[in-house]
């Protein structure tokens, strides 16, 4: 990755200075202590102390480092329980296996054996990382010669076990749905599992198949209501079969999702099948620098998150977030519009797998909810 270092001017008229910045063992492993104390107590609220911050690490630089060298875990989960509706939480846990040993080499690296300026230590912990187009590897969106064997292994029948585990999942969240009178008319497998397009980044598309009108004439409503338990259901439910993803989704017979292959789970048979698709000739260069940007993006969002919020500045949170609404909104548009175009394998439905695939979308998807808790809190 290219690097470009970004200094404040507080932190330039610290390099001016070049201030000497020896620290010994006992004061780094107190100043350590006092941060996971802080961030273990209030995950959102706490902040980084004096003595990183003149040393150029952010929160969210720091919690990287911690969590890079084993220090802490992190865990992420949706609290349903809100009466503000769903809530992303995280938490943090103090992994305490060799954690003298830990900071000790933290030490060692950051500041033992020289007198680190003030210019290394920034140089080091503020530059920003950027992805080049060159970067990004297309190589799992060509066609395989064969379904996935382990959903398929004879090329033509789901496994029967596969099949029967898929539908009590199906079973399970049209319990949740609380529908009683409206039955689903199908549940099909769709996406790139039940294509030649399979590869390790593939999910389990599961669609429940419910016609809107049977639910209620205000289909819009439908829409919200079925899209709000689904997100709960997938942020909650991490089922995974053979190492993929189960993602439910509610699909109103009127307006089926594009899909190269569909499979029901009901009738054990093919409602579309595959076809074998030729080697894919991409626009690649394209494909490359638009997913680069994006990524790149989202990463100074998620940077300029951590800087507004340390800085308390509700105005630019604020616009932070019509800007990252605007591109959640382009990316899911980008995306529509390439597979109503071309299919699975338009350059638009590409460039989103590649977001999707780097993390980047969870990362934009996260930040969504971190701004609206910020936006909403009082401080």
């Amino acid at each position: 990755m290219a690097k470009k270092v970004i200094i404040s001017e507080k932190q330039l008229n610290m390099i001016l200075k070049e201030e000497s910045n020896e620290v010994t063992f006992y004061e780094f492993k107190n100043e350590i202590q006092t941060f996971l104390r802080s961030l273990l107590d209030h995950p959102v609220k706490s902040n980084i102390g004096e003595f990183w911050k003149s040393r150029g690490f952010s929160k969210n630089k720091m919690i990287e480092y911690l969590l890079k060298v084993g220090v802490l875990d992190k865990d992420e989960k949706v609290n349903t329980d809100n009466i503000d509706g769903p809530q992303l939480e995280i938490t943090y846990k103090l992994l305490n296996n060799n954690f003298e040993r830990k900071i000790k080499r933290m030490f060692i690296k950051l500041f033992e054996g020289e007198t680190r300026s003030a210019t290394k230590l920034l140089v080091e912990n503020n530059y920003e990382e950027t992805v080049d187009a060159s970067q990004i590897n297309l190589n799992s969106f060509q066609p395989k010669s064969e379904l996935n064997p382990r959903f398929f292994p004879d090329g033509e029948k789901l496994l029967k076990r596969t099949r029967l585990r898929l539908l009590e999942v199906a079973d399970d969240f049209t319990d949740e749905l609380n529908l009683p009178f409206a039955n689903p008319k199908d549940i099909h497998i769709v996406g790139s599992i039940v294509g030649y397009n399979w590869s390790k980044y593939s999910d389990v598309d599961l669609h429940i198949i419910y016609d809107f009108n049977d639910i209620d004439k205000r289909t819009n409503f439908v829409r919200e209501y079925v899209d709000s338990k689904k997100t709960i259901w997938n942020e909650t439910k991490k089922i995974r079969i053979y190492g993929y993803d189960v993602e439910l989704y509610v699909e109103d017979i009127s307006n089926p999702a594009e899909s190269n292959g569909r499979y029901s789970l009901e009738s054990n048979t093919w409602i579309q099948q595959p076809t074998k698709p030729e080697p894919i000739t991409y626009q690649k260069a394209l494909i490359k620098t638009k997913s680069a940007k994006f990524i790149n993006i989202i990463d100074k969002y998620c940077e300029e998150f951590e800087q507004f919020k340390s800085e308390e500045n509700d105005e630019k949170m604020l616009h932070l977030t019509q800007k990252c609404n605007k591109l959640w909104t382009k990316i899911k548009g980008m995306r529509k519009e390439g597979i109503k175009r071309g299919g699975e394998n338009d350059s638009m439905n590409i460039i989103f797998k590649v977001i999707r695939r780097t993390d980047r979308l969870k990362k934009l998807y996260d930040l969504r909810n971190y701004l609206y808790v910020y936006n909403r809190s009082i401080r």
